[in-house]
């Protein structure tokens, strides 16, 4: 059976914060039992609404990078099983696109949408489908890669970062490759995905030491299924990825063997491989644990979600000071993890965040529950309002201290005092990790 204090860690880590009716549904499984149920994305609605359009003066209707921000946010924020978005949100940063040079939030949006429907499905699968959509096609230049005059971002960026690694491959195999993806381009008619014949080059291509007339398509086969070497390297790279963005410490070499092999054994299925990350004992560690900052993606929908208020009145002053927008990471490479978030500018926005949910809190009447109790009882409700589990006894002595000093000040229960503790609590170290 999994113990309370796993369980709420468990559901920090997959569903933004540990919420009461969660923890209820959960308490009494087993490890294996609470994940299955994480994963069980059956129980979200249909990605069927789209996001908001925008009339602009020629008559074209477009979706703005705030409608598209906006839209996604309040996903995460209201579906049963958050986790997907998590997920999704994975792949975003893995497979990354932007929506500055993309230039179509129509790309942008149905690109979201296959990594939200392939999030726990065939890695292989996945890789196919990405390497084709407009918005990769356009952001890393395949658009315009032509027999005539092989462009090579592409097929670099689909080797270094999306599937093996560096030092994975040589400039001659990054030559091949672009010539195996020559032609596959997007249509200026329908604005979809085309294959153009006239502009590939069909000729032969020695790839990772093998001569043939390779095609794109044929490049991700065979590193993802059909080479036992190339397999496992890209299966050890993703699981390192995956790791280090859901459990935060690099993995140890047996834990990524361990990890990738999982994920090769079960057909290169990412279901299996989330589900073998959050089932394994490292990642209930207590270095994992203390070992992950929460992005300021996971900041505004974690607060909102304790605020119980809509993301719209945290996100656009949120995310911009933190530094971190969906659909706009700062290069290929997406964003990174942990201590990168953690730097004067965006720790300020970490405490307005904070002090804004407070207020809204304190203003909907829903917590004003602390003049009757002690000032420790006071810390422990509203540790348990935000779901970061227990506290330090450092933040206990301090957010004691704090509630002491407020009724000193102010008559006990008075607004003042709930709207600084509940700051202070969703800035403490406890709530900031993940």
């Amino acid at each position: 059976m999994i113990s309370p204090d796993d369980l709420r860690y468990l559901l920090r880590r997959t569903e933004f914060v540990a919420r009461a009716n969660r923890l209820n549904e959960l308490a009494g499984r087993t490890r294996e039992q609470a994940v299955d149920d994480i994963l069980d994305f059956s129980r979200n609605p249909a990605d069927s609404v789209d996001p908001p359009r925008t009339m602009l003066n020629d008559g074209r209707s477009v979706i703005s990078l705030p409608s598209l921000t906006l839209w996604w946010m309040g996903r995460m924020t209201t579906v049963p099983r958050p986790f997907h978005e998590r997920l999704t949100f994975f792949w975003h940063g893995h497979f990354t696109s932007e929506y500055d040079k993309v230039s179509s939030g129509d790309w942008m949006l149905a690109q979201n949408r296959l990594y939200r429907s392939t999030a726990i499905g065939g890695y292989r699968e996945l890789a196919q489908a990405m390497a084709v959509t407009p918005a990769m096609l356009r952001y890393l230049d395949n658009a315009r890669n032509l027999k005539s005059s092989p462009n090579q971002n592409f097929a670099r960026e689909l080797m270094e970062l999306f599937l093996l690694g560096i030092g994975s491959f040589s400039e001659s195999d990054v030559e091949a490759m672009a010539r195996a993806w020559t032609g596959h381009s997007i249509d200026a008619t329908s604005n979809q995905y085309v294959f153009r014949a006239s502009q590939h080059d069909y000729g032969n291509k020695t790839l990772f030491g093998v001569t043939r007339a390779w095609d794109g398509p044929e490049t991700i086969d065979h590193i993802l299924r059909d080479s036992a070497e190339l397999r496992l390297k890209a299966a050890r790279l993703i699981a390192r990825k995956m790791w280090e963005h859901f459990a935060g410490p690099t993995p140890s070499v047996a834990l990524e063997t361990h990890l990738a092999g999982v994920l090769i054994d079960s057909g290169m299925s990412i279901r299996a491989l989330a589900r073998a990350i959050l089932t394994h004992d490292d990642f209930y560690s207590t270095a994992t644990r203390r070992g992950l900052v929460r992005t300021p993606v996971e900041m505004v929908a974690s607060t909102a979600i304790v605020a119980g208020v809509d993301v719209s009145r945290l996100m656009i002053s949120g995310l911009e000071a933190m530094g971190q927008i969906p659909f706009e990471p700062p290069n290929v490479s997406g964003w990174r993890n942990n201590s990168y978030w953690i730097n004067t500018s965006a720790w300020n926005a970490r405490l307005n965040l904070a002090g804004a949910a407070a207020r809204m809190m304190r203003e909907s009447g829903a917590f004003n529950v602390f003049g009757s109790l002690t000032p420790a009882q006071c810390v422990a409700r509203a540790a348990e309002i935000a779901g970061c589990g227990p506290l330090s006894n450092a933040t206990t002595s301090s957010l004691t201290a704090l509630v002491e000093a407020e009724r000193r000040l102010a008559s006990p229960g008075g607004s003042t005092e709930t709207q600084s503790l509940l700051a202070a609590v969703l800035a403490s170290p406890e709530f900031n990790l993940s």
